[in-house]
C-alpha cells in the first residue's frame, strides 16, 4: 500500500518501509521461517533464531511507532454539526471531513461525533463501510453486520461515540476495525489471520482525541499492534453491549 505499515499494518509494507527508511532501493523479499517440525515459527522462536544468527527482529509496531512520529495519512478539511437519524432516534453529531494525504489514493472519509469523547474515558467506535444499497435504500444487511441506523442508535443511546463513515466497499484497503462481507476468497484470507487494514481510521480517531476505544461489532477479531499506534486500550462489545 503507497502508505506503508500506516495504511496496511503488513509484513510486505514492513519491508519495503524498512529499505526505504534506511535510504536503500525500496524492496524486499518475503519468507516465512519454518520450526524442524515444519510448522511456522513464532515469536519465541524467531527470537531464538535471531540470537542463533545474530540477527535483529523489528516489529511491525515497532515500524508504526516509528513512521507515527514523523508521517501522517490524513488531513482535515471541515466540520460542522448535522442532525443524525437512526432508526428510533436522531441527535445532532459533529461531522469531521477527512481526507487522504497526498501520495495516498485520494479518498473522502466522515467521523460522525457525538459527546465528549476526549476525557480519557473509552470510547464507544464503529467503523462503518459505505454501501448505498443499505445506507440509502435501506436493504437489509448480510449475515449479522449492524446498519448504519442501528449504530447511530446505540450511540445516540450510549450518549456519546464515534461512527468513522468509511468509502463504499469496492476496496478493502482502508477498512477500520469493522467486518465487512467479502467475497469467499477474502472471508476466508481473513480467517487465516490476514491483518486488517486500519491506519487511516487510527489516526483520524487520535486527532479526534480517542485514547482508548470500545470498538463495537458483532464479528468480534483480532486487532493488530494498537499500542504502536498510541492508543491506550482497545475492547470489543456488540451491539447489544454497548
Amino acid at each position: 500500500m503507497p502508505g506503508g505499515v500506516l495504511q496496511r499494518a503488513g509484513q510486505t509494507e514492513g519491508s519495503v518501509d524498512l529499505a526505504r527508511l534506511a535510504g536503500l532501493t525500496p524492496a524486499g523479499v518475503i519468507c516465512e521461517i519454518m520450526k524442524p517440525d515444519g510448522t511456522m515459527a513464532r515469536m519465541p522462536d524467531l527470537r531464538e533464531f535471531a540470537k542463533e544468527h545474530d540477527l535483529t527482529i523489528v516489529s511491525i509496531a515497532d515500524m508504526v511507532e516509528y513512521r507515527l512520529q514523523r508521517d501522517r495519512l490524513i488531513e482535515k478539511v471541515n466540520q460542522f454539526d448535522v442532525e443524525v437519524v437512526g432508526n428510533q432516534s436522531r441527535a445532532t453529531f459533529t461531522a469531521h471531513l477527512y481526507r487522504a494525504s497526498p501520495g495516498i489514493r485520494r479518498r473522502e472519509y466522515v467521523a460522525l461525533v457525538l459527546g465528549d469523547i476526549d476525557d480519557g474515558e473509552p470510547v464507544p467506535c464503529r467503523g462503518h463501510v459505505g454501501s448505498l444499497v443499505t445506507d440509502v435504500f435501506g436493504c437489509p444487511t448480510r449475515g449479522n453486520r449492524p446498519s448504519v441506523r442501528e449504530v447511530i442508535d446505540v450511540i445516540v443511546r450510549r450518549g456519546r461515540g464515534v461512527l468513522l463513515y468509511l468509502p463504499s466497499r469496492e476496496t478493502i484497503n482502508d477498512d477500520f476495525l469493522t467486518h465487512v462481507d467479502f467475497d469467499k476468497k477474502v472471508r476466508s484470507r481473513d480467517k487465516e489471520g490476514e491483518i486488517r487494514e486500519y491506519g487511516i481510521g487510527a489516526q483520524i480517531l487520535l486527532d479526534l482525541g480517542v485514547k482508548r476505544l470500545q470498538v463495537i461489532s458483532n464479528n468480534p477479531h483480532r486487532l493488530v499492534g494498537l499500542e504502536a499506534w498510541g492508543f491506550e486500550s482497545a475492547d470489543q462489545v456488540t451491539m447489544e453491549e454497548v
